[in-house]
C-alpha cells in the first residue's frame, strides 16, 4: 500500500497546493513522505495503533501512519493548508473520514480523520486514548509552557509517546546542533511526559536529523 500511495504522488506532481512558505520541500509531497517515511522506520510504533498528529499541515505524516496500520487523527490550524492537503489526498485515492464525532475518533480502527484545531484544545479529546501523538517539523514557537504540547499528557495513554523531529536552531554550526538539540529537549519537557531519548538520523535520509521521544 505504502509503495502504491508514493508511486501515485510520484505521478500527480502538478497539483497545485498552496504555499505557506519559501520552502519549496513544504509543498512536495513526495520528498515529505519520504522524509517522513524514514523517521517512522527509525521508530518503534506497532500497527493498529491510535495516533494524534499535531500540525499535521497537508497531512503527509498523518497519511503515511495510516496507510502503516494506524487509526490518525491529523490536527491543523491552518483551515487553507489544511483544504488544500485533503483534496490532493482525497485525488490520490486516500479515504479520508466525513461527518464524524471527533471524539469518539480515536477510538476507532485504521482511519484517517483531519481536523481544523489549535492543538493547546487536545484536552479535548478523552483522557488516556491514545497511544502515541507525534509532530513532525517541530517550529520553536511550538515549544514552552503555552505551546502547542501543553495538554499532551491528557490524552496519552500510560506509557504512551510523544514523538517530535526537528532540524534544531539552523544559526547553530552543525557539529554542535545535536548536542543543543538534546540538552534542550531534556531541559523543556512538556507537562507530565519526561524525556525518553533522542534519535540522530541520516541528514541524507530526513530533513529534520533529530527525533526526541518523551514518555508519560
Amino acid at each position: 500500500m505504502m509503495k502504491e500511495v508514493l508511486e501515485k504522488i510520484a505521478n500527480n506532481g502538478n497539483f497545485k497546493l498552496e504555499k505557506f512558505s519559501d520552502d519549496i520541500q513544504q509543498v512536495s509531497p513526495e520528498l515529505r513522505v519520504h522524509a517522513i517515511s524514514n523517521i517512522v522506520s527509525a521508530l518503534d510504533i506497532p500497527s493498529d495503533s491510535s495516533i494524534i498528529d499535531i500540525g499535521t499541515g497537508y497531512g503527509y505524516g498523518a497519511v503515511l501512519l495510516n496507510v502503516l496500520g494506524n487509526n490518525v487523527i491529523g490536527l491543523e490550524i491552518f483551515d487553507k493548508k489544511l483544504e488544500n492537503g485533503i483534496k490532493y489526498w482525497e485525488k490520490q485515492g486516500i479515504k479520508i473520514e466525513k461527518n464524524y464525532d471527533l471524539e469518539k475518533a480515536v477510538f476507532t480502527n485504521n482511519k484517517l480523520y483531519f481536523a481544523n484545531m489549535d492543538s493547546r484544545k487536545i484536552n479535548h479529546f478523552p483522557d488516556s486514548s491514545v497511544d502515541f501523538v507525534t509532530s513532525f517539523y517541530l517550529s520553536a514557537y511550538m515549544l514552552g509552557k503555552n505551546g502547542a504540547y501543553q495538554n499532551v499528557h491528557k490524552v496519552l495513554k500510560p506509557n504512551g509517546k510523544l514523538i517530535l523531529s526537528t532540524e534544531g536552531v539552523l544559526n547553530v554550526p552543525e557539529f554542535a546542533r545535536g548536542l543543543l538539540v538534546k540538552t534542550l529537549g531534556k531541559r523543556i519537557v512538556p507537562k507530565g511526559l519526561k524525556f525518553e531519548k533522542m534519535i540522530t538520523m541520516d541528514k541524507n535520509k530526513a530533513y529534520d536529523r533529530y527525533v526526541i521521544i518523551y514518555k508519560k
